[in-house]
């Protein structure tokens, strides 16, 4: 029965997705064809945001010999590509010309911080990607076992594993710097959100690195990742690295290399040691307002550069993209992620059949219950939290069958994407549903 809703919930999107895809390869079609400003205008647009970045660079090339308005997006492109040799070409070419100038600069000494990081990249071991809605990360990283918390507009914080030490952006009047700052908590102790008098500012922080955000800690419990803004940086934000001393104070930060960093926002690197998993988070070839998750097999802390010198193979393994290339022949990733879903369903904290009404107090059937409404609630409760379970494991087959077809049909990516946003909605009503119970219930007990 299982198999058969998979199958049916694929046969009722599949068209519109086959259509989407479709139309966006007629359009890259019909500017080979025949290219014109019209047509490289709209693939530009199309393709930006669906975030397939490489459509778009033979668009804009045509668009900057027309108009030189396109240059710093054509050169953008190739960026974001890493596709260095024609950048190269084409910012001698714009300076001879003397078109651009006032970027030339810039992007020539991000080149070379790109070629020179080339020549050290690191094979990051990606068990899969997941494309989610930028402002649904802290939900679904905590879903992951990575405890963070939204600091609103400032992005993200970091709670320890057990909840006793925080981490978060924070900037103590409107016009002030961002900064990051950690302090203890006691149980059950609200997190703050104003600058405390016992609290530590990491001032080995410069303040070249703007709007620091989204820190997190390695399991080591002394290293200390996040992100940050600088004009020296490959563009957007950038991850970085900064370490404690026996004194309680941290090292000078140093920007990781590739393909922990890229041209877009790389927002967020975290760990959870314990399935041997980690998460990079970065909007690198996500759709507009999207990031991707790369989750990849963490190692306890063993870093492997790529083992080759050709510039192609560096280049793949740098992009993450297709993120299969990363991935070893004797690992079976499936098993690896089944178990990620296992443990998920373990933290939750209600088992179907059996529902919390207070910390110390959990029914296990509907006769438990004192109140007519909750009980009749809880029907529903356990229907839908049925249909979550199956979309979620539906999710799951897809994912499976995205690995088999190795990351390249454009069709299976929609509907997984779909129903990436879906769930999000029905994890919320399926959370305020077992709310409403335990407040009617709450009185009888």
């Amino acid at each position: 029965m299982k198999r058969l809703l998979v199958i049916l919930l694929c046969l009722l999107t599949l068209p519109l997705f086959m259509v989407q895809g479709q139309e966006l390869d007629s359009l890259a079609q019909a500017f080979r064809t025949k290219p014109s400003v019209a047509t490289a205008t709209q693939l530009v647009e199309q393709a930006t945001k669906r975030g397939r970045s490489d459509l778009a660079v033979s668009a804009y090339e045509y668009l900057a010999h027309q108009n030189g308005k396109y240059l710093p997006a054509l050169w953008e492109s190739y960026l974001r590509e890493l596709r260095l040799d024609e950048l190269s070409a084409s910012l001698e070419k714009q300076s001879r010309a003397r078109k651009g100038q006032h970027a030339t600069d810039l992007y020539a000494e991000r080149l070379h911080t790109l070629r020179r990081l080339m020549g050290n990249v690191l094979w990051l071991e990606v068990a899969d990607t997941v494309t989610i809605a930028r402002e649904q990360l802290a939900n679904y990283l905590n879903g992951q076992g990575v405890k963070v918390f939204s600091c609103d507009s400032l992005g993200l914080g970091f709670l320890t594993e057990r909840s006793d030490r925080y981490i978060r952006p924070l900037r103590d009047r409107p016009e002030a710097p961002v900064r990051l700052v950690y302090g203890d908590l006691l149980a059950n102790q609200p997190i703050p959100t104003t600058l405390q008098a016992d609290a530590t500012i990491i001032t080995a922080i410069p303040d070249s690195l703007e709007a620091p955000s989204y820190p997190s800690l390695a399991p080591d419990g002394i290293t200390l990742y996040f992100s940050a803004v600088s004009k020296h940086g490959l563009g957007g934000r950038d991850l970085y690295m900064t370490r404690q001393t026996a004194s309680g104070g941290y090292l000078q930060p140093v920007p990781l290399g590739l393909p922990y960093n890229s041209t877009g926002d790389d927002l967020l690197l975290a760990f959870n040691a314990e399935r041997h998993l980690g998460y990079l988070v970065s909007d690198r070839y996500a759709p507009h307002g999207m990031v991707t998750i790369y989750r990849f097999v963490y190692n306890d802390g063993e870093v492997t550069e790529v083992p080759s010198n050709d510039p192609a193979i560096l280049r793949q393994y740098a992009m993450l993209r297709p993120y299969h290339i990363t991935q070893r022949q004797d690992v079976d990733y499936g098993a690896l992620l089944s178990k990620q879903t296992t443990a998920q369903s373990a933290h939750g904290s209600a088992s179907q059949g059996a529902f919390v009404v207070a910390p110390d107090v959990i029914y296990t059937s509907r006769e438990q219950f004192h109140s007519t409404e909750a009980a009749t609630l809880y029907d529903q409760y356990l229907i839908q939290q049925k249909q979550l379970t199956e979309q979620e494991q539906t999710l799951a087959r897809l994912r499976t069958a995205y690995h088999q077809h190795s990351g390249s049909d454009a069709d299976l990516t929609e509907m997984i994407l779909q129903l990436e946003r879906e769930l999000p909605a029905a994890r919320k009503a399926l959370r305020a549903l077992a709310q409403e119970i335990r407040q009617l219930e709450r009185p009888h007990r």
